[in-house]
């Protein structure tokens, strides 16, 4: 199993319009091509900080799920520009759970 932390710093002023349209839009889109996302949150320290978790079974699961995503007209047409326009920055850790965790 494999988890995606997906950190994005937001244009100030613009988490919240962001967050209501990843849970309203981006999400069911996500879902539609077979993305599992664990969750998404706010940071309470930081007022630009959004974060979202996927969720794969494995490095092939990934791959599948990275060429749909890229090669569908809505990601790049519509969501893609959209989410750049809104973000300043992303890190993107991918993290193994230990043999105590939760997710195992």
């Amino acid at each position: 199993m494999l988890l995606e932390i997906r950190r994005y710093t937001i244009v100030p002023g613009k988490r919240d319009e962001f967050a209501a349209w990843f849970d309203d839009e981006v999400l069911p889109f996500f879902e539609s091509i077979g993305m599992r996302v664990a969750g998404q949150f706010v940071s309470r320290d930081d007022p630009n900080a959004f974060v979202y978790l996927r969720v794969f079974d494995d490095d092939a699961e990934r791959g599948r799920v990275a060429a749909a995503l890229d090669a569908h007209s809505t990601w790049n047409e519509v969501i893609k520009p959209k989410a750049l326009a809104m973000e300043t920055a992303a890190v993107v850790e991918v993290v193994t759970p230990t043999g105590g965790s939760r997710f195992c």
